[in-house]
């Protein structure tokens, strides 16, 4: 999607590239009702997002760790760690 926007430059010339537009509107989120003959396999639909999400932190830590080292890449671990708490804590 191409846009212009118009504005008070801080500096002359012009800009191309990405924008972000905030919205401090908070998303609406429906709310789901489930039997209780359901709550096993959403409980392991939970398991797997939380895996995939700690797969996923884990290659970015790594891509970050090749390109601007281990220092840079360490935040990533805090993450991970709270992320495989998840996995011990029971879910009720």
């Amino acid at each position: 999607m191409l846009s212009t926007l118009r504005g008070i430059p801080a500096a002359s010339g012009i800009a191309i590239g990405s924008c972000l537009l905030y919205d401090p509107t908070p998303p609406v989120i429906p709310q789901h009702q489930i039997t209780l003959e359901a709550v096993p396999a959403e409980r392991e639909r939970l398991q797997q997002a939380i895996a995939a999400s700690v797969q996923e932190v884990g290659n970015l830590r790594d891509q970050v760790q090749e390109r601007l080292g281990k220092e840079a890449a360490a935040i990533f671990n805090a993450h991970l760690l709270m992320k495989r708490l998840l996995f011990l804590m029971p879910i009720y």
